[in-house]
């Protein structure tokens, strides 16, 4: 009873240790991988493919840092509610145990805000690569079919205009 529980939280807080130190190594490598895949990813000599890839490698990064390091913050977490279990009135062990917590909540807010910058670059590679494959398909045409395309191309864009502003395209299409 009591001695296994105690030998199993002397355990722990020697774990919690090693476990933040690994913690931190992890975050840091996954950083730097992630930089280097953005540099890739805004590095304009590059084609639109390498690039494309390079933020969908970004992407894999992310969720395999946020897996790892929500591992960690489970785990301390795990430790901090056996402590508490020993002392439950200790301030000092509700204040960890609440730590804890908030480093889970921490994790989640990091990488949403990572992600987000991830998910907005992903979005503007689409849009640069639709563009520049209009400019190439303008440049093998004739005087009439790029005028023709340059309608249709007006036309697409105020239909978007359109839906991005949530107004009817009625009036557009008359």
């Amino acid at each position: 009873g009591a001695l296994a529980t105690g030998k199993a939280l002397a355990d722990a807080k020697k774990f919690e240790e090693l476990l933040e130190v690994k913690r931190a190594k992890q975050q840091l490598q996954s950083q730097l991988e992630a930089e280097n895949q953005r540099q890739i990813r805004d590095d304009v000599r590059l084609t639109f493919e390498e690039r494309i890839a390079a933020n969908d490698e970004l992407a894999r990064i992310l969720d395999e840092q946020t897996s790892k390091e929500k591992e960690v913050a489970d785990e301390k977490v795990r430790i901090a509610k056996l402590e508490l279990s020993t002392q439950e009135t200790s301030v000092e062990l509700q204040t960890k145990y609440q730590q804890a917590l908030l480093e889970q909540l921490d994790i989640d807010e990091r990488i949403a805000g990572l992600r987000s910058e991830q998910k907005t670059n992903e979005a503007t590679l689409d849009a640069e690569l639709e563009a520049t494959r209009q400019e190439v398909q303008l440049a093998t045409m004739g005087a009439r079919e790029q005028e023709l395309l340059a309608l249709k191309q007006d036309y697409d864009a105020k239909i978007e205009l359109a839906r991005q502003a949530g107004e009817d395209d009625v009036a557009i299409t008359k």
